[in-house]
């Protein structure tokens, strides 16, 4: 099925005959998409491409017996290298790379999961908007030389300086526009945490991320909505390399060399990792020894990555093991002796 905003184009291929059937569906009549989807058997596989808007479809898809499964759009590009392209095209090239065993797949989570990632996606979003609502604020008072003596001008006395500030227009209108704006945009990041809280109090893994340095309420939230089920990864290196923080190599004959990290993953539990460890190479020593020596050697961002990345390979095995975080071994030398201890000394 090739999705679009206002229709999907749809191409059935018959396995066993090898028959090509299509359809155009316009999003308007969705009850025209479930009978069409009724009309196979139950456990037909249809493939969706991974466009904004899949989630509607894929639960249509659900709740009529048929098997989801979302194609990764730019694998699927590498392989068919077709110089043509149609809509009708490329749906029947979805259907013929499953057929073949060859179509390249991306995890669907269940509805559940989905739900919960929506949940603390829309709480970032909203963060994401407050940020900057705050930044118009600071240009308003930039714009006037305007210099308000608090680290935090959004904290309490800062506030208060806000609050008394007489403005000329239109600036004094923008302020209190800005503020209130603000003021609602708060009201809906804190409902957003009771319901993220809620929520983790029914999980039981949720206390047991927790115990890991630098992965707090939200994190732990992120990271089990995020990942899913950690069975589905073989090995820590999958877990990695999905969480965007395994970087790559590049040779040819005698040419050699690092590629960066890239984006091509889950770019939340990215972030999530990255700022767990800044926090988590304060807090326990083990990590904190690794950071400071490779920061000597490959500088302060590579040193913070790779850090990350030994924090997200122990909360695998936390989850994989169901075990909470156990600081690894460290070797300290006073006086000439070794002294073997846990975590900071």
């Amino acid at each position: 099925m090739d999705q679009h905003k206002r229709f999907t184009v749809a191409r059935s291929v018959d396995a066993e005959t090898g028959e090509v059937g299509g359809v155009r569906l316009e999003h308007d009549a969705p009850e025209r998409i479930g009978e069409y989807l009724r009309s196979f058997e139950a456990g037909t596989r249809v493939i969706v491409e991974t466009t904004g808007n899949w989630y509607w479809l894929v639960d249509l898809i659900e709740e009529t017996g048929c098997e989801a499964h979302l194609a990764n759009t730019v694998e699927a590009r590498r392989i068919l290298k077709a110089r043509a392209k149609t809509d009708g095209r490329d749906a029947l090239n979805l259907a013929l790379l499953d057929a073949d065993g060859l179509l390249p797949e991306v995890y669907v989570p269940p509805r559940e999961i989905r739900d919960g990632r929506e949940r603390h996606r829309y709480r970032i979003r909203l963060i994401w908007l407050r940020s900057r609502i705050k930044n118009a604020i600071h240009a308003i008072l930039g714009k006037l030389n305007i210099d308000v003596p608090f680290t935090d001008i959004f904290g309490k006395s800062g506030r208060a300086v806000l609050d008394g500030l007489s403005l000329r227009e239109p600036y004094e209108t923008e302020l209190r526009s800005a503020l209130r704006v603000l003021d609602a945009l708060d009201g809906e990041v804190g409902l957003m945490r009771g319901e993220i809280r809620r929520a983790l109090k029914a999980n039981p893994l949720a206390a047991m991320l927790q115990s890991a340095p630098g992965i707090a309420e939200l994190t732990a939230y992120l990271i089990l909505y995020e990942v899913g089920p950690i069975s589905r990864f073989r090995r820590d290196k999958e877990f990695v390399r999905y969480c965007c923080l395994a970087p790559g190599t590049w040779q040819s004959a005698e040419r050699r060399r690092d590629m960066p990290i890239g984006r091509r993953g889950n770019l939340y539990l990215k972030t999530a990792f990255t700022e767990a460890a800044q926090t988590a190479v304060r807090c326990d020593g083990s990590l904190g020894t690794f950071y400071k020596k490779l920061r000597r050697r490959k500088g302060t961002g590579k040193a913070m990555v790779a850090a990350a990345r030994k924090l997200a390979v122990a909360v695998y095995h936390m989850l994989k093991e169901q075990k909470a975080y156990r600081p690894a071994p460290n070797i300290y030398r006073r006086s000439g002796k070794p002294v073997l201890c846990l975590g900071r000394p």
